[in-house]
């Protein structure tokens, strides 16, 4: 879902601060005080201690409730580690590595038209989300491939069909009838070229793009299916402004960030040109995807802040109070809508940036 927004400048937005922990002195010896609860302002920490622990690991989340950084471990060892953080362990059976495993093999057997494979840290197994239209043979591959995983995979059925939110408009981009919305703004050091970033799938499908009747410009660069995000090169008829719409008026992009520095249950944002700024959790990371069209998704993350048709290519983002707004992605696809509800897949924009250093947000 595009939508209108605009560049940035660059730099990776820190969301970590690091606690002291004195130790107080008696007449003997004395304990070292507990550390302070590890929270969402911690997020950084946590990432870190997760990379430590390595395959001791199962991930880490923010529990909803309590506000608490929840770090997954196989052996207690690594609970205490856990808890002289801050944070809290929870034992688990299955390590990362094994999930990973798990996940490829789904994938692999199991990544039917409809589907989306993914790991749960939080439930210590990977989901298989299937939608209304997998019936027959194609669901009896699925609980057979479930199956062999045994107490490590589980089947989740969406409640509609999951498919690419079809070209729509954001702020809004239009190509003829159909439309996307505008996820950010880049420029090329070199040339001075501006481009909108949007969806792939919606680049893949038209050429020539215009807002509010004057001319935007033309795709290039469409990376679609496995990735889905392509570029509009500006014409130079519509000023492109580096802001994200978002519930309060505008928001200046301040970089793009990667969600794997984000905890699983972390509150992100998307902006799009059918259901205007949406507020969810990001649910997962390294999904892949095969929509209903049969066009194979991977590396997505995905979150339960809804979407619809004409909001693809629209931002993701989190805006912290006094240190600005940052864009972790674009909208891709999912299933539900905004009034039942369900899931989101985006395209992180971090990849983009990572396959075109020439390009910088405006």
């Amino acid at each position: 879902m595009k939508k209108r927004l605009s560049g940035t400048r660059r730099g990776l937005l820190a969301l970590a601060t690091a606690a002291t922990v004195g130790l107080a002195s008696v007449a003997t010896t004395s304990a070292p005080a507990a550390a302070a609860p590890m929270r969402a302002d911690r997020t950084g920490e946590a990432v870190a201690l997760v990379e430590r622990l390595g395959d001791r690991s199962a991930g880490a989340y923010l529990d909803p409730a309590s506000g608490r950084v929840v770090v997954a471990v196989t052996d207690e060892a690594s609970a205490a580690r856990v808890r002289a953080v801050g944070a809290l362990p929870k034992l688990v059976r299955y390590s990362t590595a094994e999930l990973k495993a798990v996940e490829t093999g789904l994938v692999d057997r199991a990544l039917v038209p409809g589907s989306a494979v993914s790991v749960d840290p939080v439930t210590n197994q990977v989901v298989i989300e299937i939608d209304t239209g997998v019936t027959g043979a194609r669901l009896a591959q699925v609980r057979s491939a479930v199956a062999r995983a045994g107490a490590a995979a589980r089947i989740e059925r969406l409640s509609g069909p999951l498919t690419t939110y079809d070209l729509r408009g954001g702020e809004r981009i239009s190509a003829g009838s159909s439309y996307c919305s505008a996820g950010i703004m880049m420029a090329d050091y070199f040339t001075g070229d501006q481009h909108v970033v949007t969806a792939g799938h919606c680049t893949a499908a038209a050429s020539t793009w215009s807002v509010g009747g004057s001319p935007l410009g033309t795709s290039w660069g469409t990376h679609y299916p496995g990735d889905d995000f392509g570029f509009i090169r500006s014409s130079g008829t519509v000023p492109l402004v580096g802001e994200i719409k978002v519930h309060s008026g505008t928001a200046d992009v301040q970089n793009i960030g990667s969600v794997s520095q984000l905890l699983l249950n972390s509150y992100i944002n998307r902006s799009g040109a059918t259901t205007g700024a949406r507020q969810g959790r990001l649910t997962a990371v390294n999904v892949s995807v095969r929509y209903t069209s049969g066009h194979v998704m991977t590396g997505m993350f995905k979150t339960t802040a809804c979407a619809e048709p004409g909001d693809s290519g629209g931002p993701f983002y989190v805006s912290i109070p006094f240190i600005g707004t940052t864009a972790y992605g674009l909208t891709s696809g999912g299933s539900g809508n905004c009034s039942s509800g369900g899931v989101t897949y985006a395209q992180p924009l971090d990849e983009v940036r990572d396959s075109y250093p020439n390009l910088y947000v405006i």
